[in-house]
């Protein structure tokens, strides 16, 4: 495997969380600055500001091309138009942080750390449910085999109805918060603050791997699902193969001048390049081939 860095993007003043692809060549970050930030792979000197905030931000969405939605650390979610350049609205759910958003059917998932998941109907902004998951945060969410998975603090992946948000099942295998969950065919993968990737299918564990050395912050999939990053509180990215999950590559600052500090997100533009983001404010993108 060949891996090459291709971006070092700057601009933010403080940890960077959040990343969302809006294009073939463009996506947008948001982290503890308030920042959200567009840019362009093929330009590193060119970057443009999309909105500030005066509190941290964890997450991002675009819907519908122009609405770019964001989950702050007071339980706030900002809509906004960024054709128009105006605030649609701001939505107050709760007094914790927002962890994460997801669009299904013209309905907003948000994952909320008072550990409520509430759903906002798109077309009127409405508050249309809510419901109790856990009684930890709920950190990551993904929509596997019709249903909505949800990640929590307790360590449980909470498997929900998506019309009624009640609880199909629960799967219990983590030991601390889950932060990132995949949907990969039939599987369903976890990667989780004890450091362990676990496979999952038909909620049943098929395997666990002692994948870093701490905290698995995210997990990525290429545009052909032939290859897993994981981004790590440890400092590093790995790549995994996704038929075997076997290790192929570890990505670190000594081999290849990536983050010094914590790897809090990571993001496939296309089927080989990588884009990261970490607490020391940097974005960087690497070009990896087999």
């Amino acid at each position: 495997m060949i891996v090459e860095k291709k971006n070092h993007l700057t601009g933010h003043t403080n940890s960077v969380y959040g990343l969302y692809q809006t294009s073939c060549e463009n996506f947008i970050s948001a982290g503890g600055d308030g920042k959200i930030v567009e840019w362009n792979i093929n330009n590193d000197t060119t970057s443009k500001l999309l909105a500030s905030h005066n509190e941290q931000l964890f997450c991002l969405i675009m819907y519908d091309d122009k609405i770019l939605i964001s989950g702050s650390m007071y339980g706030k979610v900002v809509l906004l138009d960024v054709v128009n350049k105006l605030e649609i609205k701001t939505i107050q759910l709760c007094q914790q942080a927002i962890y994460c958003l997801i669009v299904i059917d013209k309905k907003l998932y948000v994952a909320t750390g008072s550990g409520e998941l509430c759903v906002i109907d798109m077309q009127t902004l409405d508050i249309i449910a809510q419901q109790q998951v856990s009684l930890k945060a709920l950190r990551c969410m993904v929509l596997h085999n019709g249903y909505l998975c949800v990640g929590s603090s307790n360590g449980s992946i909470y498997i929900l109805d998506l019309l009624t948000l009640k609880t199909k099942s629960i799967l219990e295998g983590h030991s601390l918060s889950v932060f990132s969950l995949i949907s990969y065919s039939t599987l369903l993968i976890s990667g989780s603050r004890d450091a362990q990737i676990k496979i999952w299918e038909n909620d049943l564990l098929k395997n666990s791997i002692a994948a870093h050395i701490s905290t698995i912050n995210a997990l990525s999939l290429n545009t052909s699902n032939t290859l897993l990053a994981s981004a790590s509180r440890d400092k590093t990215i790995k790549i995994w193969d996704t038929k075997s999950f076997n290790l192929l590559k570890v990505i670190d600052k000594n081999r290849y001048d990536a983050h010094q500090y914590s790897v809090n997100n990571c993001m496939w533009m296309n089927d080989t390049l990588l884009i990261t983001c970490s607490d020391d404010k940097n974005i960087l993108g690497f070009e990896i081939k087999l």
